[in-house]
């Protein structure tokens, strides 16, 4: 399976680090090429055997899964401009919407909660 990540920050360390211990492929795409050259490099001593490399945006084609690792809300510009290839793979966005000039609030208003609900009683033995 390949693993694209975009992003060469911590998350995207601790992430393609699992990945590769699981047997599978990494891709690393930063908007700056350096740091996911630097990461590729990292990585591919950390974890022997490694299939890790840095790669352009266009290379996300190639990815099964694609781990969008980047501060909020930068992953939507990433996914607007990968749609195309994005369509049909499996995408995990890891970003928060968190304030980052207090870090105690997010950008965006929460979800609305929807009212809990007890799962109907089991029905007793049928014997």
């Amino acid at each position: 399976m390949i693993v694209t990540i975009a992003g060469a920050g911590n998350m995207a360390r601790g992430i393609g680090t699992r990945t590769l211990a699981g047997g599978h492929s990494l891709r690393l795409y930063d908007r700056t090429r350096a740091k996911a050259d630097d990461l590729a490099t990292a990585l591919s001593q950390d974890v022997s055997g490694a299939d890790v490399a840095s790669v352009d945006e266009g290379a996300v084609a190639d990815a099964d899964i694609v781990v969008l690792a980047v501060p909020y809300p930068a992953g939507r510009d990433v996914a607007a401009a990968w749609s195309g290839a994005l369509a049909g793979k499996v995408v995990v966005d890891i970003s928060n919407p968190v304030d980052f000039s207090t870090f105690d609030s997010l950008v965006v208003s929460p979800a609305p909660r929807l009212p809990s609900r007890s799962p109907p009683p089991c029905p007793g033995p049928t014997w």
